[in-house]
């Protein structure tokens, strides 16, 4: 697969506050989407370490 061009790439922010970054190429006869959770070890609070795991 092709690495997408910076000009293919679009961030838009939605009225619920989710960021979407869509990125298209017309070139590709597939899709694929993927989402990302702000949860986790690396998104834990500085104060609260291990509480992903704890939760």
């Amino acid at each position: 697969m092709p690495a997408p061009h910076s000009a293919d790439l679009r961030r838009i922010t939605l009225a619920n506050g989710l960021s979407v970054v869509l990125c298209h190429d017309a070139r590709l006869k597939r899709s694929a989407a993927s989402l990302r959770v702000a949860a986790g070890s690396h998104d834990a609070p500085l104060a609260w370490p291990g509480l992903a795991h704890f939760l």
